[in-house]
């Protein structure tokens, strides 16, 4: 795959999830405009890996995730998915989307049903 610019719904999905209880949030947000999609996992499915642009700057954690997530339910409310968004040496370089219904998501969800939680990863 030739890398590509972030499409309009996957930076919304990242600024979504890169919220002010964060460390260092405006350095991951300014890494956005210089964030390109490598590869997707799987082909027709939104989750991807990412790769930030040589000299943009780097938030100085070492997590391998943010250390929010982002739950997905349906118009119902119920819980349909979950949003990962992983970095690497303090860039960017995945935006996952697992789901949890017998049918994969093909497309990322809209902001109202993402509810952003504080997640408990390990390094």
């Amino acid at each position: 795959m030739i890398p590509r610019t972030l499409s309009e719904d996957e930076k919304r999905v990242l600024r979504h999830l890169i919220v002010s209880e964060l460390d260092e949030p405006e350095v991951l947000l300014r890494q956005i405009p210089f964030a390109h999609v490598t590869r997707h996992w799987i082909e027709g499915l939104p989750s991807i890996d990412i790769e930030v642009e040589p000299g943009v700057e780097r938030a100085t954690t070492t997590t391998r995730t943010l250390s929010t997530e982002g739950n997905v339910s349906n118009e119902n409310g119920d819980p349909i998915g979950l949003i990962v968004v992983w970095l690497e040496q303090g860039a960017l370089a995945g935006l996952e989307y697992a789901w949890f219904t017998d049918e994969p998501p093909t497309e990322w969800p809209s902001d109202d049903q993402i509810s952003v939680k504080m997640a408990k990863y390990e390094s």
